[in-house]
């Protein structure tokens, strides 16, 4: 998976930020917030279903 989706579904679960503040933190649009956020949990998804490596 590639940093960018890591980046902000670490900040947004772990770290507990709302997509707001991430956008503020990493100084991205919120739209390129949500859909990293999406994109990033599509491949985690696939990843845990498929046994594949991240």
């Amino acid at each position: 998976m590639d940093e960018k989706y890591k980046e902000v579904i670490i900040l947004k679960y772990l770290e507990g930020f709302s997509q707001d503040e991430i956008s503020r933190l990493l100084e991205i649009p919120i739209g390129t917030v949500k859909s990293r956020l999406y994109r990033g949990l599509l491949l985690l998804r696939k990843a845990l279903e498929g046994g594949e490596r991240l």
